[in-house]
């Protein structure tokens, strides 16, 4: 005669397992009573398990806005302004509890229904896809990162001017605001004793220029100096005369636009395809074209700058680039799983448990095909759920990963 077992479903600490065989049940125990305890399940759908273990179904949702193509749904953590893409307009997204209202902030500037990836950096939002990088300042505001580099200038000698006998290189940069651009090409002209340079500066396509920045070398010299300051689209003299700092801004170019951008360790980061451009310390819109990049061999699928370093996957490998600056970094392989694409998002300490929890620093966190792994600070990897979470591979996967109620949540597509 077959005995009787007694069990209990319910509550679940282990969560979802299926990773075990079918004919496992992991994690099962016996109570003081003879009745066997289930702690986990081999599947769970449109649910969650608390800490404890208990299962709850997600709220219903309710339709509160209809649009046609939008996508690109982005919360500030900073500011908590939200942001979406219809169509070829950028749109703050304005809800009162009843109604939602999108207010246009960048009109016509995004291509081909292009995803939008979005970072806060110092109160502005910046956001890029290809062909665009943006900026929406604190007023709501939007330009686009960086300045224009001039092209040259045209410079011709003149019989006075004071300059001594010699040759002269002249370059400019255009200004606006408080920005910068790189370095124009250089023009040379040889000037007879006592002779002056005649420069035109040329006119810039972006209205938000405001002047330009003359640049020239002492006589026979290759080093660059400040000059003067002058209107764009001008004629200006320059003879003899002081010339102030060195510039700084030669050989260096615009900040190229992508699929995926970050802020952290003073620069902006850029991911196009298989590279990862980033900006100069602190002049968010230059990048030096022969030193800023980091190229891989597969396609990137995440970035996220913490604060020893910055985790970066691919669709083969995740690696870590140690240190907070190109002096010291070191890119280090690790062992883990290839990220699902656009799943990374960083998550606060006071989120996690344990050792993590008391460190007190922000941790990467992304989905991959063993479950939701953490790359801490120091360049840790923690795969919290290896051993009972498995996604089917699908490398065509796109992704969003989003923290609500201390809970983390990926929309897969």
């Amino acid at each position: 005669m077959s005995s009787i077992i007694t069990a209990k479903f319910g509550p679940w600490p282990l969560g979802m397992n299926n990773v075990a065989a079918d004919t496992d049940i992991p994690g099962m125990t016996t109570d003081d009573t003879g009745v066997v305890v289930i702690n986990s399940v081999r599947d769970a759908i449109n649910g969650t398990f608390n800490r404890e273990g208990h299962f709850s179904r997600w709220p219903s949702v309710s339709l509160i806005h209809a649009g046609k193509k939008m996508h690109s749904l982005w919360t500030s953590p900073a500011t908590g302004n939200s942001y979406l893409v219809s169509g070829n307009t950028l749109y703050l997204v304005s809800y009162d509890g009843n109604t939602v209202s999108l207010i246009e902030v960048a009109v016509n500037v995004i291509p081909n229904d292009s995803p939008v990836s979005y970072c806060d950096l110092n109160g502005d939002v910046i956001f890029t896809c290809p062909g665009v990088l943006g900026r929406i300042n604190s007023n709501g505001v939007y330009d686009t990162v960086g300045v224009e580099t001039p092209p040259g200038c045209d410079v011709t000698a003149q019989a006075a001017g004071g300059l001594l006998a010699g040759s002269y290189n002249v370059g400019l940069t255009f200004l606006a605001a408080d920005e910068e651009s790189g370095m124009s090409k250089m023009t040379t002209v040889f000037l007879p004793t006592g002779g002056g340079l005649q420069i035109n500066v040329p006119r810039a396509m972006e209205s938000k220029v405001i002047k330009a920045r003359i640049y020239m070398t002492e006589t026979n010299g290759d080093r660059l100096y400040r000059c003067t300051d002058v209107p764009a689209d001008a004629s200006y003299f320059v003879g003899i005369g002081l010339l102030g700092r060195v510039a700084d801004t030669q050989f260096l170019n615009r900040m190229p636009s992508g699929t995926l951008v970050r802020y952290g360790h003073g620069r902006l980061w850029i991911v196009d395809g298989n590279t990862i451009w980033y900006s100069e310390a602190m002049r968010y819109g230059l990048t030096s074209p022969r030193h800023n990049h980091l190229y891989f061999s597969s396609p990137i699928t995440i970035l996220e700058p913490v604060n020893g370093g910055v985790w970066i996957g691919t669709t083969e490998q995740v690696w870590f680039l140690a240190g907070t600056g190109p002096e010291t970094w070191s890119l280090v392989l690790t062992s883990g799983k290839p990220p699902i694409a656009g799943s990374g998002t960083t998550i606060s300490a006071h989120l996690l448990g344990g050792d993590l929890g008391a460190s007190g620093t922000t941790s990467a966190i992304w989905l991959a095909i063993n479950g939701y792994v953490l790359g801490t600070s120091n360049g840790q990897l923690v795969e919290v759920q290896k051993d009972r979470i498995t996604l089917t591979a699908r490398p065509s996967i796109i992704s969003k990963t989003f923290i609500i109620n201390r809970q983390v949540y990926t929309l897969l597509h």
